[in-house]
């Protein structure tokens, strides 16, 4: 059971949504002005909250980021961290509104979708949440302080070590690959290492890393003993630019051996005129790894139709 905030301007919708949530036993706190969602959700303590996207207005997509629920949902997500689940919903968006929505938001609904799905969908987020939530009884995350814990000292987290194995997450990539293909969607992936020789010992600190700073992604997985690849569903260049710079900022709480510790990321999209399947998308991605390591510790290769670099903004 969980505490949901549903903020929506459709009558029809949340007295629908609402219904299904309770007999799923959720309890649930209803809304119609989804502006005020990031309060309400500051003030009731809920565990996941489903916004409406609003309506694009005379700008059209262009002005997507001035949409309520995106608002909403960015608040949200600077307030109580990347980890708090934030379902967004909409009538009829185009494919650039739904791109931002799961740009920022952990899932996006169509509101033409079965309520039973949106509740399916719900149980999932809640169930990624508890997920994080048991794997950090078993990490002691370092606080913000100028002497931070050093890696060494910090549990891998059973999470850790049941991530899928190569082949295992390969055999997931051309699932989903099938998935996004049907659904001409986009689909990226980033294969991620930390920096020098303790590489595979400060693993712990990279997983914990990414569990705080980006949204829960629909697939982890090893590439060997001290690589992850995270598998982002919904996501292309704009959002993989934002996970990157979450990635980075969380990864500042780490030391390992009295040294900062870095991470280099490699990243490969879906569509492109590279990417001609699933293979291609886990062979770009990691040519970008590689490349990114040519340049130094702590750098980003982002491949989109040539290998370039890419160095994201500072998150305060």
């Amino acid at each position: 059971m969980a505490l949901v905030l549903l903020a929506d301007d459709d009558l029809g919708f949340r007295e629908e949504a609402e219904a299904a949530l309770r007999a799923a036993g959720h309890q649930v706190t209803v809304i119609s002005d989804v502006t005020e969602a990031a309060e309400r959700f500051a003030r009731g303590g809920h565990q996941l909250a489903i916004l409406s996207l609003g309506a694009l207005g005379p700008l059209g997509p262009a002005g997507a980021s001035g949409l309520p629920g995106i608002a909403a949902c960015r608040r949200i997500k600077a307030e109580r961290g990347q980890r708090v689940p934030v379902v967004l919903t909409g009538a009829d968006a185009d494919l650039p509104a739904r791109l931002l929505a799961l740009a920022v938001a952990d899932d996006f609904v169509p509101r033409a979708t079965e309520i039973a799905e949106l509740c399916a969908r719900v149980e999932a987020r809640l169930r990624t949440r508890r997920l994080i939530e048991e794997a950090e009884v078993h990490i002691e995350l370092t606080p913000a302080a100028p002497e931070p814990a050093a890696v060494a000292e910090v549990a891998a987290p059973p999470a850790l070590a049941g991530l899928l194995e190569r082949p295992a997450f390969v055999a997931r990539l051309d699932e989903e690959w099938r998935r996004a293909a049907r659904a001409a969607e986009p689909l990226s992936l980033m294969v991620v290492g930390v920096d020098g020789p303790p590489a595979e010992a400060a693993l712990p600190a990279l997983f914990a890393a990414l569990e705080r700073g980006l949204r829960p992604v629909d697939a982890w997985g090893r590439t060997d003993r001290s690589h992850v690849a995270a598998l982002l569903r919904g996501t292309h260049l704009t959002g993989m630019m934002t996970a990157v710079a979450g990635l980075r900022a969380e990864l500042r709480r780490f030391t390992f051996e009295g040294r900062a510790v870095t991470a280099s990321v490699g990243a490969a999209f879906h569509p492109s005129r590279e990417v001609a399947g699933p293979a291609d998308l886990m062979t770009l991605a990691e040519r970008a790894l590689a490349r990114a390591r040519e340049e130094g510790p702590g750098k980003n290769c982002f491949w989109q139709h040539a290998g370039y670099l890419f160095e994201p903004p500072d998150l305060p």
